[in-house]
């Protein structure tokens, strides 16, 4: 009697130490599964997110250039302006200028009409 209960514990022992093994089998594949699902969960993240980098970056690259076009036009607009703005002031100048000759040339004409005038008054 003692024996057949020493072997059947030994036999209860060895199923729970079987069973015990069962679970500890798939608890460490639920865990691999878990841990697998997690690093492809994070990969794909962080997959999406360098995706997403090398699209900004190139976004901002073709921002830059264009910038740099921009930049180069209204450096010209701005060259033409100046340029612009120096005929007019040239146009101004030559305005003042003229009106200037003609005031002096009126003032030699009332002179010389003057001088006429008296010249013939005297004869």
């Amino acid at each position: 009697m003692l024996s057949s209960m020493a072997k059947e514990h030994y036999q209860q022992q060895a199923t729970r130490k079987q069973v015990l093994e069962t679970k500890r089998i798939k608890a460490i594949e639920a865990t691999n599964k878990f841990s697998q699902f997690l690093v492809d969960r994070l990969n794909k993240e962080v997959s999406e997110a360098f995706v997403n980098q090398k699209k900004i970056d190139a976004k901002i690259k073709l921002l830059n250039q264009n910038t740099s076009v921009f930049i180069k036009q209204s450096n010209q607009w701005i060259q033409l302006l100046e340029n612009f703005n120096t005929a007019l002031k040239e146009l101004g100048d030559v305005e003042n200028w003229s009106k200037k000759i003609e005031s002096d040339m009126k003032i030699i004409n009332n002179t010389l009409n003057d001088i006429t005038k008296e010249q013939e008054n005297l004869q």
